[in-house]
């Protein structure tokens, strides 16, 4: 087993990321705070203050983003049985992207609570 890239503990960069307060350019996760009846003050109280995280969708932030890594969780149950052999090619052409590209690729399988970085 192979790391290409690790982060320090608890880092972790947040790019195309903004903090505001326009409806329509929210984060899906604060829309979910809102329709959370336990969160939905903290939420609203966030907005009218403009510290909720939207998306940056400036075209300087854009050119900055680039390509992230790309994650694998391949589910191995038994109801995915027949279709173990086309998801195993098709993992290993996945794998081949981010090789090519010198992007970090990282399995996830479902019963390990530890993920493999290739």
């Amino acid at each position: 087993m192979r790391i290409i890239k690790t982060c320090p503990s608890g880092q972790f960069e947040r790019s195309g990321v903004i903090l505001g307060r326009e409806i329509e350019k929210l984060l899906p996760l604060e829309l979910a705070l809102y329709n959370y009846i336990n969160t939905q003050l903290d939420f609203l109280r966030r907005y009218t203050e403009g510290q909720t995280m939207m998306y940056n969708d400036t075209k300087k932030a854009k050119e900055a983003l680039g390509k992230g890594q790309i994650i694998l969780c391949l589910d191995k149950s038994s109801s995915t049985h027949p279709l173990d052999a086309q998801s195993k090619v098709f993992a290993l052409a996945l794998m081949s992207i981010p090789k090519r590209q010198k992007r970090i690729f990282c399995y996830i399988p479902p019963s390990n609570p530890f993920a493999t970085s290739f």
